[in-house]
């Protein structure tokens, strides 16, 4: 009877460490040079804005550099109020002709009613 209780007692400490994992988010950079974390000034800079930011990068939902972007940009999300918005240029040349974006790969940045181009990714 005792080994049934044991075995009940695992099964309950991983499924409850199971649900906890998905209700916590911790990312820890494990590279050389911690670069994949955000540096100390740019958290400052961050921390300055006054408003949300808005992201617009026109990548089609094949282009190889999409994830990547979003990878990058949730970085910064976790620090500030910010959207990450990708236009199909292909798809959507309204929108593209809007921003004044010439091709894939232009990533621009709106925020206080002011849009920036930020790059253009090959």
């Amino acid at each position: 009877m005792l080994h049934g209780a044991g075995t009940a007692v695992v099964v309950a400490l991983i499924g409850g460490l199971a649900w906890l994992s998905l209700q916590q988010y911790w990312r820890s950079d494990v590279s050389f040079n911690a670069d994949n974390t955000l540096s100390g000034p740019t958290l400052a800079i961050l921390d300055t804005l006054p408003e949300p930011v808005r992201i617009t990068a026109f990548f089609s939902d094949a282009a190889p550099l999409r994830q990547q972007v979003a990878l990058l940009v949730e970085r910064y999300r976790e620090h500030h109020d910010i959207t990450l918005e990708f236009v199909d240029p292909a798809a959507e040349p309204d929108i593209l002709r809007e921003f004044g974006a010439q091709q894939e790969g232009e990533v621009y940045m709106a925020m206080a009613g002011r849009r920036q181009r930020l790059f253009q990714l090959p």
